[in-house]
């Protein structure tokens, strides 16, 4: 039981991180990417069964223009979602 919770709120904070990459606000933005290069980001992905891969993924998304990470955002969350 216990694990569910921790998936579902991982889960949670990692959509709402990779909205906030995608986000116009420079702050949140900022606070996104120290998250997604941090260790805890790993270990949240493996608490919510998601790819360890992810933060390479994500991190080479900020590679993109801002139009095209919104695009790569938005089918990331749509294939987490699955």
């Amino acid at each position: 039981m216990q694990s569910d919770t921790y998936k579902i709120v991982y889960s949670k904070v990692i959509f709402r991180a990779i909205k906030d990459l995608v986000s116009g606000q420079s702050d949140n933005r900022q606070d996104a990417i120290k998250y997604l290069k941090s260790e805890a980001f790993l270990q949240h992905c493996r608490a919510a069964g998601f790819p360890c891969e992810l933060q390479d993924a994500l991190d080479e998304m900020l590679l993109l223009s801002n139009t095209q990470q919104k695009l790569v955002a938005e089918m990331f969350l749509e294939e987490l979602t699955v």
